[in-house]
């Protein structure tokens, strides 16, 4: 794999149930620019590490997440944040837990970022 390319547009089908009716598409990167972006909306105060984000800032951040991540859902409905926000939470926290998992594979980790 090259070092120095764009990011893939290539998704991936994350499953929300155990019979897997209902999903989410995710992209499987995202590039730079994204990256930055969400990385913008977490807050810069220091006690951030030890206090975590307020509920209002969690909030944003997970609109914010679905939004750069989800490109298609099991629902007949489009992708859009006006229609995740119109969910029922049961699903909501479903998707916010499964796309938390999936960001967190597209971060480097305290160990990685060390060796960099």
């Amino acid at each position: 794999m090259a070092l120095l390319r764009k990011a893939s547009t290539a998704t991936k089908r994350i499953f929300l149930t155990d019979d897997k009716a209902e999903w989410i598409e995710v992209r499987e990167e995202i590039s730079k620019r994204d990256r930055n972006r969400l990385f913008d909306l977490m807050p810069s105060r220091p006690d951030v590490q030890e206090t975590g984000l307020t509920p209002q800032e969690g909030l944003a951040f997970q609109t914010d997440l679905f939004t750069a991540l989800v490109t298609g859902w099991s629902l007949d409905e489009e992708v859009t944040a006006e229609n995740y926000l119109a969910l029922e939470p049961e699903g909501t926290d479903v998707i916010d837990t499964k796309l938390a998992e999936h960001f967190a594979t597209m971060v480097p980790n305290k160990d990685e970022v060390g060796k960099a």
